[in-house]
């Protein structure tokens, strides 16, 4: 988190080391060379000033609204596009299944020869797999839209909480997207 977080009282960033198998962090004087900070704060401080910031962050009802009534009518011209799609795909399914019936019927009647059926059936089967795979492709992919549009608007209730349960990492990715410089409090 260093070179990412700054002390509140000079706007210098804050350095980290490791002593004693804990993570602490200290003004490096960069912006500030006068600055007379000496104290340390330890990484669990650090993440509850986060937790406290990120427990106030919230989208105003209004913009919510306006947020979802968006989402709504483009889900619903998104989920129509899909549809018409979807559609498209299962003709084209019924299509290749029938032409598999001809090839066997005309193979059985012996219209064909072995080796032209196993290269029209292999074809039609590939053709076939393709459609099938998009088919699956697209059922995952609308709820996976409709599910990550749901979580963001939910995670501006319990911003707090999603820091807290994260891991280092997660916590690093959260902070650089809600917050530019995160200016901290050195308390002793």
């Amino acid at each position: 988190m260093a070179g990412f977080m700054k002390y509140g009282d000079c706007g210098s960033m804050l350095c980290g080391q490791m002593q004693k198998g804990h993570l602490y962090y200290s003004c490096s004087h960069r912006k500030n060379p006068k600055c007379m900070e000496k104290k340390y704060m330890r990484w669990e401080d650090v993440e509850a000033q986060v937790a406290v910031v990120l427990g106030r962050v919230q989208l105003p009802d209004r913009f919510k609204k306006v947020l979802d009534a968006y989402f709504q009518y483009f889900a619903k011209e998104r989920l129509d596009q899909e549809d018409k799609e979807r559609k498209s795909l299962k003709q084209e399914l019924i299509r290749i299944q029938q032409q598999i019936r001809n090839i066997v019927v005309d193979r059985s009647k012996r219209i064909i020869d072995a080796e032209v059926f196993i290269k029209i059936q292999d074809e039609l089967l590939r053709e076939k797999e393709m459609y099938q795979g998009r088919l699956g492709e697209m059922e995952g992919k609308s709820d996976k839209f409709v599910q990550k549009f749901n979580e963001l608007l939910d995670f501006t209730d319990h911003a707090d909480r999603v820091f807290q349960t994260s891991g280092f990492h997660q916590k690093r990715t959260l902070m650089k997207l809600c917050f530019e410089e995160f200016a901290l409090e050195i308390k002793n």
